[in-house]
């Protein structure tokens, strides 16, 4: 459910507190933690199906 919304949407839950059903709106929020990094910005290397990958999805760098 979470992949077909993006951060600063609003939604719908359904809860159950003390044994009665509510609904209550939440905005959703970016995780601050989460970071994208490069695989070789974090001492990682590519497998030249990844590096054909990337050139396929970014082209050459």
């Amino acid at each position: 459910m979470l992949q077909a919304h993006k951060p600063g949407d609003v939604v719908q839950i359904r809860f159950r507190q003390r044994g009665v059903d509510r609904t209550a709106p939440v905005r959703l929020a970016a995780d601050p933690a989460l970071q994208i990094v490069r695989t070789e910005a974090a001492g990682g290397t590519l497998t030249d199906g990844q590096k054909a990958f990337r050139e396929a999805w970014l082209g050459a760098e």
